[in-house]
């Protein structure tokens, strides 16, 4: 059975709000996963982590996640990492939906 975006959309707004409250970015690509969106962690350095994903229903509607965190610091100036989830929503609707949070 093929997931409707809205409702994934939907979904995955909790997920980030959730993972805001709880500073665990770790949930979002994991729930991401558990839905079946294509993607994953995109490499990108040492002192920070990205992950893209993407799903499209039948109708050609699409939701697109993207989450990262990184390292704010620098020499003599220690910072929280900065954390940034997104979710967008394309196609007969549209909506978009961003969270953050420091540690």
């Amino acid at each position: 059975m093929t997931k409707n975006a809205g409702d994934l959309y939907i979904e995955m707004v909790k997920v980030i709000n959730k993972a805001a409250t709880d500073h665990n970015i770790y949930d979002v690509p994991k729930a991401a996963e558990a839905a079946g969106m294509a993607g994953g962690e995109t490499k990108s350095g040492g002192f920070s982590q990205h992950w893209d994903f993407s799903y499209e229903d039948e109708h050609g509607d699409k939701v697109e996640v993207n989450c990262y965190w990184r390292d704010k610091s620098k020499p003599f100036s220690i910072q929280p990492d900065h954390h940034v989830m997104s979710v967008k929503l394309s196609g007969s609707h549209t909506a978009s939906h961003t969270n953050t949070y420091d540690e």
